[in-house]
């Protein structure tokens, strides 16, 4: 579950970061 939780924090981060 911890493994899941890492992953879907950068995901948002790094696609807002490309859309800037």
């Amino acid at each position: 579950m911890s493994t899941h939780t890492h992953t879907h924090t950068p995901t948002p981060t790094h696609t807002l970061s490309s859309s800037e």
